[in-house]
């Protein structure tokens, strides 16, 4: 994963790139920051979108809370 992907985490997945935790079924969502609100699934995966707004605080509990 570049930095530039890395920067754009959040949520669970933030909170596993930074600490280091790889769950063992792997993470269910993915939620990245881009341009627009978008939603994708696919199978038992999904890829979130938010807008810039929405990025919580850059701590471990603005990550959680989000």
């Amino acid at each position: 994963m570049t930095d530039v992907e890395r920067s754009t985490l959040l949520g669970g997945r933030w909170l596993g790139d930074n600490f280091g935790i790889d769950p063992c079924c792997g993470f269910p969502v993915t939620s990245t920051v881009g341009s627009r609100r978008e939603s994708r699934h696919h199978g038992f995966e999904s890829y979130e979108v938010y807008p810039e707004s929405m990025r919580p605080v850059e701590t471990p509990a603005g990550h959680l809370q989000f």
